[in-house]
C-alpha cells in the first residue's frame, strides 16, 4: 500500500499564490503565473504550490519528522512558475529547504511593499525599509559576531546563522544586508549595505 500524499488545500494553494501576488518566488524567475484566457470567462494559471519538505516520503527534502498537519501547512509551501517548481524538485541538492523559505521571504516582502503603490513607485529606489523586530535582533547579534571577530574583511567573513530556517534571514537578504553565498545553506555573508548598518549600530 502505497504512503498518502499529504498535499495541500485549495484554500492553502490560493493564500500560497495571493501571498506572492501570483508570481513565482524564484528571485531570478518572478514570472508572473496568473492571466486571462482566450475564453472571456476563463483564467490561466501556470504557477504551483511547491512542497518545501515533499508531501510523502521518497519526495525531494522528505522530512519524516513532519507531522502531517506540518506537511500540509501553508509554511511547507511556495509559489512557483511550472519550469521552477519542475527544476526545484528535480535537483534538491541545488535547492534545499533554507533557500526555498528564503526565496518565499523575499518574494513576500516584495510584494508587500509595492500594495497599493503604482509599479513606478514600487520599483523606486529607497531609503530602506524599517525592518521587523526579530530582523532588528538578527543584526544586532551579526554586529556582536562581527565586532568579535575583529572586524575582518565582510566579502570574505562567512557565518552561520543562529536557525538556518529563520524567514528572517530571507526579510534580511530582500533588504540587501546579507546575501546566501551557496546551495546548501551557508555561507551567509554581509553585503556593503550590512557592514554600514553595523558600524553605526554596533556594541560600543
Amino acid at each position: 500500500m502505497s504512503e498518502q500524499r499529504h498535499n495541500f488545500t485549495l484554500e492553502t494553494t490560493r493564500k500560497l499564490c495571493d501571498r506572492v501576488g501570483s508570481e513565482c518566488s524564484n528571485p531570478a524567475c518572478r514570472a508572473s503565473t496568473k492571466g486571462p484566457h482566450s475564453d472571456g470567462e476563463k483564467a490561466i494559471s501556470v504557477g504551483m504550490a511547491c512542497h518545501i519538505h515533499a508531501a510523502a516520503p521518497g519526495g525531494p527534502r522528505y522530512d519524516p519528522a513532519q507531522t502531517e498537519e506540518e506537511r500540509r501547512s501553508i509554511h511547507n509551501g511556495i509559489w512557483l512558475c511550472r519550469t521552477c517548481g519542475t527544476l526545484v524538485d528535480t535537483d534538491e541538492d541545488r535547492f534545499p529547504a533554507p533557500l526555498l523559505r528564503a526565496w518565499r521571504a523575499e518574494a513576500e516582502l516584495a510584494t508587500f511593499k509595492r500594495i497599493g503603490k503604482p509599479a513606478a513607485a514600487a520599483t523606486a529606489p529607497s531609503d530602506g525599509v524599517p525592518f521587523s523586530d526579530g530582523a532588528a535582533d538578527v543584526m544586532r547579534w551579526l554586529a556582536e559576531q562581527y565586532v568579535k571577530a575583529g572586524f575582518p574583511n565582510f566579502k570574505v567573513w562567512p557565518f552561520t546563522p543562529k536557525n538556518q530556517d529563520d524567514p528572517i534571514y530571507g526579510e534580511l537578504r530582500a533588504l540587501g544586508l546579507l546575501y546566501f553565498g551557496g546551495p546548501r545553506g551557508g555561507p551567509w555573508r554581509l553585503t556593503e549595505k550590512g557592514v554600514d548598518w553595523i558600524m553605526r549600530n554596533r556594541p560600543l
